[in-house]
Parts: C-alpha cells; structure tokens; sequence
C-alpha cells in the first residue's frame, strides 16, 4: 500500500503541481548515497543540493574505464543492499539501447518534470547512452519503488530494466579523453510527486527455487556431467578472455557466478574457478586485484543459487556437424533466466568467436605457422609486445602494472588457453591435449615481426609532439602503453589556459605541495633556485619525450639527516607513476650500479632514485649513463646485449655529498638546510602527513603539471634562456616552460655546485702538496697522515671533528680517491 502521509525532504511542502523557478529547485537539498567504484559496498550519505548535482554531472572526469566514483539516489541502514534500502529521492534511467538522445528528451520534456541528462561513458556518436534524473517531490519509501518503476517503465519502453532495484548504483559521468563525445543538460517543469501518480500495487513474487545437491539430476552418468561442467568452464573463460573494455568487470562477475552455481556437483572447485578466471580476466586487461574482489563476489553468490544439469543436453548420438564426438556445448539458455548477478550495471556482450583449433599429430612446421597465426590473432586487446628482440608482456599485480619478459612457461600457459590443441587416437576418436613444447620454444626463439614493438609503460599523462596523450592503451606511433591506476582521473586540460588557471596551478605546486620543504642554500637564502630546481624534476616525466637528448642527475642533498631529502625525492616518484617509487641504495661496487640502471631499464621504469649517498659520489656508469641516449649492457646468465631507451626522470640524495669528477656538471642541485640540529622532531607543518596528503591530490597535481606545460605547447612551445653543457635540449625546454609560467630560478644556483667541487679540489691539492713536502715518496699509514692534518689544519671538512674517528674518514676518503 501506497501511504497516505508522506513526510518532505524539509520542514517546508514541496511545490510540485506549479513549476517552480529554476533557482528555487537549485537550492533544494536532498540525501543521496556515494560510493568510491562499483565494488564499494558502504555508502557515505550525502547532503546535497539540486543545482550542486547539477553541477556534478555537467562535469565529466577522464578516466581509463567505466568503473569509479558512483552515487545511489537511495539511503541505506548499513551496506547498500536491496533489504537496506531505505527511502529514494531521486528517479533515474539507463537508456542503453541506441535510442536517439533528442527522441528521449522530448519525451522528458513532455512529461513535464524537471530532469537532468547526461550521457554515459559508452557513449558514441553512432549509438547514444545515456542517464536521466528526475528529481521526486518527496522521497519514496523504498517498498513503494518498484511501483514508481513500473509506472516510468510505461513511459519509456526502452530502458534497460537492471537498475529498477533501491540498490542500484550509477557512475557520475566520466570519458575516455577529451575528445570523447559528452552532453549532459538540466530542464525545469515540475517536480515530480509520486503519490498523486496512479500506481499500482505489485504482487510480491513467489520465492525462486533454490536448487541443491539433493534435487541434482542422478540419470546422467559422472563422464557426462563432467563433459558438461567442462564445457562450462571453457565457455565462461573464453567470454572473459574476448570481453571488450567497459563489459570485462561485469563478465568475470557473471561468469564467477555461473561457474559457482555448478560447485555442488563436486566435478568442479573453488581453486579451479579461480585460478582460470584470473587468468582469463587478466589477458582481457582487467588488473589482478579488481579480478579477484569480482570473482570472490560471484562466487559468494553462485553457490547460494545451484543450477542442475538438464539431461536433455546429452545424448549418444550428440555431434557436432562434422560427425565428430564432442564434449557437449553449455547452454547458458538453459540457466534460469531470473537468476540476479551481483552489482550488475550494464548488459553483457553477445558471445565471442571460439578459439581456433589445431592438430598436434601433423608435421611440425605447420604447428608452428598455425600456432604463431593463432597467437598473433588473440593478443586483441595487445598484451604481448617485441623489446629488444624478445618477447614481453604486460604483468599487472597489487603493486601496479610492469612489463616483464615472457619465459616457456608463461608462453606455455598462453597457448593452451588461447588455442585447442587436439590429436587423434589409434581409434579415430579425438583427444584434447597440451601443447606442444616445440611450439612454444619456436615462438620465443623467432619473435614475430607482426608483434607490435613497445619501449615503456607510462602511467601518467605525457606529452608528445606538443600532444598530450591521455588515452589508456597502447600507442603504436610513439612505443608506449599507458595504463593509469584505477582511483586516477584527470579533468579536461584547457587548450590556451588563462593566467588565472596558470596561477592556480603554480600556487598548488609551490604554496601547497613543496611549502614545508626548507629550499635553502649559502648562496641562495631564499631557496627560489632550488624550488625551481624540484619543479623541473617534477615536471621531467611529462615532457620527457619531447626532449630528444640526455638529461642530468637531480641531486637533493642536505646538511643533516631528517632534512626531508628522501620524503622529496618520493613524493616526485609518487606523483610520477601513483605509487610510492623504490628507493636503491647506490651500489658500492660498479658493477652492481651497472646492473642497478640496467634492471631498472629493462622493467620500463619512469623514475630511478638513489637514495642516501654518502661520502664521495663516483660511478662511471652512471655518469655514462647521465650523457646517453641509450643504455647498453649485456644481460645476467645469457651472453646476449640489450640496448635500452634512456628516458627517465634521475634522482639521488644525500648529506654533504661530495660530488666525483664527472658530475659536478652533470648534476642539478636541489639543497634543503632546515637551519636545526634535529629536524626531525619540527612541528607546524601546513600538510602535516603529505604523502597521503600527495595520494589523494595526486590528479590534481598532476592537473597543475599538465596546465602549466600545456600554456607553453599553447604558446609555441619557445625555447628558454637557459643552457647546460651536454643537456642542451633539456635546458632549453625546461627553462622555457618554467619562464613561460613565471617561475623564477631555474639552474641559477648551478655556479655554486661548481665552487664547491673547485673548493674540494684545492684542498686535496694542499694536502697531497704538504704530504709529499713531509714525507716523499715513502709509505706511510693513515694515522700519520691524520697527525700531519692536525698539525697543519688540513682536511678539516673530510675528518670531521670527532678525534677517535678522524682517521678513519681520512682512510676511507683516500680509499675512495685513489
């Protein structure tokens, strides 16, 4: 029964047979439910207003898929599930069917009722989706919905029917890029009043049949429901691995689902179900923490509902159309169509076109072409790449995405899961069995010329060409792949952006992001060079590729320890690639530098840090390394050598570094003096945790970034007025962009870096000078070459002033500069 008093969303009747003004419905406020992505299950209750909402879907995010932030136009006592529902204050609709946005607009306007429309991020130009919001004149109680429902869904016949439940969630609008086509529009009418509707009661529904083990078919015999449960399996598995972007989540779900609802059976397990469907999910670019929270919900919810196995699908004289036996083929047909799928939000895709089969008994040369055709043909969406002569692949796990080369193993695994590989027995009968290890082998040794060729993954926005590019997925032109993490979205960037949106972005950057950091030096009071210093190495990732020469060593260096050197070198990594970066001790042996850089190289890293160098620093591959363009190295355990891109972002940091021959002018000082004896204990910071403070305004930043390198691209990209010997291009580009934004200070400080290591020059001369005067060419020990020290007051900076421990820095500084 519909009830006959229903109480406003305020103290104040609501007008709905009038239209009210425009402004007056923008400021009524109501509760609507918000959850951070479509695997949220605690809703956060939300005050908000009409105009506000507005506002909010007037103003898509880019993002890589159609999972994020989603609202639920009902509340909740607890978890948002059908049976919490409480009260809905808003009416919307999915249109998904290809109807024309302006056919369904006109039927709103017709109705008479304010409404919002926006459309969806599956949206394109050839087939419209979209959403529409009806504001209610008062909230409906959630037993009284499905009422409210059946009366809309006489207006528009065409809806998609999923969210007619309370618990329904919908994605606040967002696209793929920029470019991507979006409308979203508010007309006003009247609200609309649900109890003055004629709506009529529904029959509750008789409770579906759960099936169990005891109503389980027994007439089939265990090969044919085992031949069934098999054929499942591969069915499900093979509609995971071909699901298109925007249905993968939704398919794992389904299919998680279906395969639970055999568990019973026992001829098919938990561990089984799992395993495949990860595998599965992750060869369709889903990552590995999103498929294993999809799964584990299917699951929770298939095994409540079992399905039997109909014996009508089996019979001795079941073939195919070539007369040979076959498993038999499942029919999803068959499973009961009202079964409900767990956070079910859009439809699913037609099936996918079956995996090609080949034979293992004809010669193997033909394996190997129909073998390397099938492979080449299933790597749609493109997760298999060429690099360097080998194959690799693209690896996701908790800590991110990563490229890694592809071993027997993983090959091996591949190709049974993509190919049907049968033979024939003595008998004539066919047989499934593995592949072939031939095939395999055959497929890492000759790496196939049609596999598209990569360089790195990038896991931000960059710039290329004076083109941002911001579209998730591999970039054939320019060798990348981006992939950004799933909480990531980046609003639109401005072609030409104002001063006033520059401004914005240098005072979130300097007064927000770096205003704790003590920028400081001897000749710099002010910090003003350092701070310019930080944000070149910041902005270095998103620009990288247009710098087409090598870049220097961003040195951050302090004179105590608990300065903030490493919390600064990480917030920029962080920023970089959305994830805390790896902070390398730097090797003490060379050879262990080397393969330092080469590893870090070799996995597509954006960022490299050394963090905490002591003492002198002195490394011929890395100074290698700082001036070339590509990174040569053979590799571990194979005598075979990679030559490797050389585009990232260098940092280091250390205290009192002393810089070796070759780097003080391949080095980029960044200097933090908090002018304390423990800094580490300092209080009063504006941002007192700011490395979750730079997670969760990481797009924003990011934003900021991009819009003070975009006014640059926007202007001519024009050359600054800086220059660094054998970094030409870099300063050039650099200093431009950071002119161009007003931001004083850039490299001005690089005079002092080359004082201080004339300074540590002219003391070694000295010293070796009075050594020679004193002694000759005779050996001496340390210990007398500290005492000449003393006496002549040398070395000071060097010994330090800890008596019982002069001796022993004094060794290890002559060890180190020998």
């Amino acid at each position: 029964m519909i009830p006959e008093n229903n109480k406003g969303w305020s103290n104040q009747p609501r007008e709905a047979e009038s239209a009210q003004s425009e402004i007056t419905q923008n400021k009524l406020s109501f509760y609507i439910s918000e959850f951070s992505s479509k695997m949220d299950n605690q809703p956060k209750k939300v005050q908000i207003t009409w105009g506000n909402f507005l506002s909010l879907i007037k103003r898509p995010v880019i993002r890589a898929s159609k999972d994020g932030k989603a609202f639920a136009p009902a509340t909740f006592n607890g978890n948002r599930s059908k049976e919490n529902a409480q009260e809905t204050f808003l009416l919307v609709l999915d249109c998904d069917d290809g109807t024309p946005l302006e056919e369904s607009m006109t039927k709103c306007k017709n109705l008479g009722y304010s409404f919002a429309i926006y459309t969806t991020f599956s949206h394109t130009q050839e087939k419209h989706k979209f959403r529409v919001v009806f504001l209610l004149a008062t909230p409906i109680p959630a037993n009284n919905y499905p009422q409210l429902w059946q009366w809309i869904a006489k207006q528009f016949p065409n809806i998609d029917p999923a969210p007619k439940s309370t618990a329904s969630i919908f994605y606040y609008p967002a696209i793929k890029t920029k470019d991507s086509p979006f409308y979203a529009e508010s007309f006003g009418g009247k609200l609309l009043d649900w109890t003055k509707l004629p709506l009529v009661a529904i029959a509750e529904e008789p409770p579906k049949q759960q099936y169990q083990q005891t109503s389980y078919n027994h007439t089939l015999t265990n090969k044919a429901k085992a031949a069934y449960v098999q054929a499942a399996l591969d069915d499900e598995v093979a509609k995971v691995r071909n699901a298109v972007e925007g249905e993968r989540n939704d398919t794992v779900n389904k299919a998680a689902f279906a395969l639970a609802q055999l568990l019973h059976t026992n001829l098919i397990d938990e561990i089984t179900i799992n395993t495949e469907l990860e595998s599965a999910g992750l060869a369709s670019g889903l990552p590995i923490s999103e498929v294993r929270a999809t799964i584990k919900n299917g699951i929770a919810a298939g095994r409540k509902q079992s399905r039997i196995i109909p014996e009508k699908e089996f019979s001795s004289s079941y073939q195919r159309p070539n007369n040979q036996q076959t498993s038999p083929k499942h029919d999803p047909s068959l499973e009961d169509p009202g079964t409900p799928f767990p956070y079910d939000l859009g439809s699913q895709e037609g099936q996918q076109s079956e995996p090609l089969t080949i034979r293992t008994d004809t010669q193997l040369s033909e394996i190997f072409d129909q073998t390397r055709d099938a492979f080449i043909k299933a790597n749609n969406p493109v997760r298999f790449f060429r690099r360097n002569g080998k194959i690799v692949w693209i690896n996701y796990d908790d800590g991110g995405i990563k490229l890694e080369p592809v071993n027997e193993n993983i090959m091996h695994s591949t190709l049974a899961r993509i190919i049907v590989w049968i033979k024939v027995n003595k008998d004539g009968n066919i047989k499934n069995c593995k592949p072939p290890r031939e095939a395999t082998i055959d497929l890492l040794v000759n790496v196939d010329n049609r596999l598209p060729e990569i360089e790195s993954i990038i896991t931000t926005p960059i710039f290329i060409d004076g083109e941002l590019i911001s579209t998730p997925g591999y970039h054939p032109k320019h060798k990348i792949y981006y992939q950004p993490p799933n909480d990531f979205s980046l609003l639109p960037i401005s072609q030409n952006p104002s001063k006033e949106e520059i401004n914005k972005a240098k005072n979130l950057l300097i007064n927000e992001l770096f205003c704790d950091f003590p920028f400081c030096s001897d000749g710099d009071p002010s910090g003003q060079a350092e701070l310019a210093n930080t944000i070149a190495a910041m902005l270095l990732p998103f620009i990288r590729r247009e710098i087409k020469g090598k870049t220097p060593l961003h040195l951050v260096e302090a004179p105590v320890q608990g300065s903030g050197k490493s919390l600064l070198a990480s917030i920029i990594g962080t920023i970089t690639t959305g994830k805390e970066p790896a902070m390398r001790t730097f090797p003490s042996e060379e050879s262990e530098v080397r393969k330092a850089i080469t590893s870090e190289l070799l996995r597509g890293t954006q960022t490299i840090i050394f963090d905490n160098i002591t003492g002198v620093l002195k490394s011929d591959s890395l100074a290698s390394a700082l001036t070339s363009d590509e990174w040569s190295d053979r590799l571990l355990g194979i005598n075979q050598t990679v030559s490797l891109k050389n585009r990232v972002l260098w940092l280091a940091t250390a205290n009192n570094c002393t810089l070796g021959q070759d780097f003080p002018r391949r080095t980029v000082r960044i200097r933090l003096d908090p002018r304390d004896e423990h800094p580490w204990l300092r209080t009063g910071f504006k941002q007192e945790d700011i490395v979750n403070w730079v997670k969760n305004h990481r797009s924003t930043i990011i934003h900021a970034i991009l819009t003070i390198i975009q006014s640059w691209v926007a202007v001519g990209q024009p050359k600054g007025s800086k220059t660094l010997g054998s970094f030409e291009q870099w300063a050039k580009i650099i200093s431009g962009i950071l002119e161009n934004a007003d931001i004083p200070g850039f490299l001005e400080n690089i005079n002092e870096v080359y004082k201080a290591f004339e300074s540590q020059n002219e003391n070694w001369y000295e010293f070796v000078e009075c050594w020679f005067d004193k002694f000759g060419t005779n050996p001496k020990r340390v210990n007398d070459l500290n005492e000449l020290c003393q006496q002549l007051n040398l070395m000071v900076n060097v010994r330090g002033d800890n008596l019982a421990g002069q001796s022993y820095k004094l060794g290890r500084a002559l060890a180190k500069n020998r």
